[in-house]
């Protein structure tokens, strides 16, 4: 469990903090997805690529979170999350709409960066 976990970080390390494309298209979000079934994280529906769902050990790892880590769902569904966890207040949750709406991934992008750190590193404690 724990080289799934490390990967799983070192993914978000990647997507989310690296230089490459953030949130990723769509096929690179497919690849996501295998490697994420790969690793016992979740499983297809019915065998569609369309319809995926956790796994136990998804849920346990809160995999709808890391979601929003790798950049791998709508930027309305990662504001919601982030907003339901409490990891974005009120006025952060209205300039991330309209960041979204504004087609500017680099400023959403810092946004969940700061919900990450503050997931993370509550306190600020750790730099």
């Amino acid at each position: 469990m724990q080289n799934v976990l490390t990967e799983l970080h070192s993914m978000i390390d990647q997507q989310l903090v690296g230089e490459g494309p953030w949130p990723g298209g769509r096929r690179a979000c497919e690849r996501l997805n295998e490697r994420l079934a790969e690793l016992g994280l979740l499983q297809w529906i019915d065998g569609s690529i369309e319809r995926i769902m956790p796994t136990t050990l998804g849920l346990e790892f809160d995999l709808e979170l890391m979601f929003v880590w790798l950049g791998n769902i709508s930027e309305s569904d990662m504001i919601m999350i982030l907003a339901d966890r409490g990891l974005i207040d009120e006025r952060a949750t209205n300039a991330a709409n309209r960041i979204a709406d504004s087609d500017t991934p680099e400023q959403f992008r810092v946004l969940v960066r700061r919900a990450y750190q503050k997931h993370y590193n509550p306190t600020g404690m750790l730099q």
